[in-house]
């Protein structure tokens, strides 16, 4: 009976020593809705998903306008708000990222490309920048950043997704320096 009871008691430990827990996870069931539900979409139509991009009222506000597309309840929506906030305020990493990587180089534009670029500029970036809200200084953010505001702001611009890639492509020149916003001399390259 007591070799019994030191047979179970040895088998016990071992079998503790021998299955270690995975590590507690407290955003797992918000990457899983990330993952599942959002990422097929944003990649799909080429749509970034930068948390960063947003104030934490404009994240949930996001959220809540697309859980209904995505088919998200309640809770699986709470818990994609808690991960991406944690991603926006640096604590989280995403887990797929929709960015191409910043070493990609632009396509090219033609010529009249760019002139229809820097006319959706003017008429749908300029006509409320330049008079109600602060400029576009395109050569004070990275190449990322600028990416992530052109995204953000297309839809709100009412330009459809080939026009704001155009317009993207056209602040990405005049942040480099080689072309210049209307009325603003070239920035010498550097």
């Amino acid at each position: 009976m007591r070799w019994r009871l030191i047979l179970l008691f040895a088998s016990a430990v071992a079998t503790a020593v021998v299955a270690t827990e995975a590590p507690f996870d407290p955003y797992a069931d918000g990457k899983q809705a990330y993952v599942t539900r959002c990422v097929p979409c944003h990649a799909r139509k080429k749509v970034d998903l930068i948390p960063s991009a947003y104030s934490q009222r404009g994240l949930w506000e996001m959220i809540n306008k697309m859980a209904p597309m995505s088919r998200l309840d309640y809770y699986a929506q709470t818990q994609l708000m808690t991960y991406l906030e944690a991603v926006r305020n640096g604590t989280a990493k995403l887990t797929v990222t929709i960015l191409p990587p910043a070493s990609q180089s632009l396509p090219t534009t033609s010529t009249n490309d760019f002139a229809t670029a820097r006319e959706l500029y003017v008429t749908q970036c300029a006509s409320c920048h330049a008079h109600k809200i602060e400029p576009i200084q395109p050569g004070k953010h990275s190449e990322i950043k600028l990416k992530e505001w052109v995204q953000r702001m297309g839809p709100i611009a009412k330009l459809a997704p080939a026009q704001t890639e155009l317009v993207g492509r056209y602040l990405e020149a005049v942040r480099i320096g080689k072309a210049a916003l209307p009325g603003a001399p070239v920035a010498k390259q550097k």
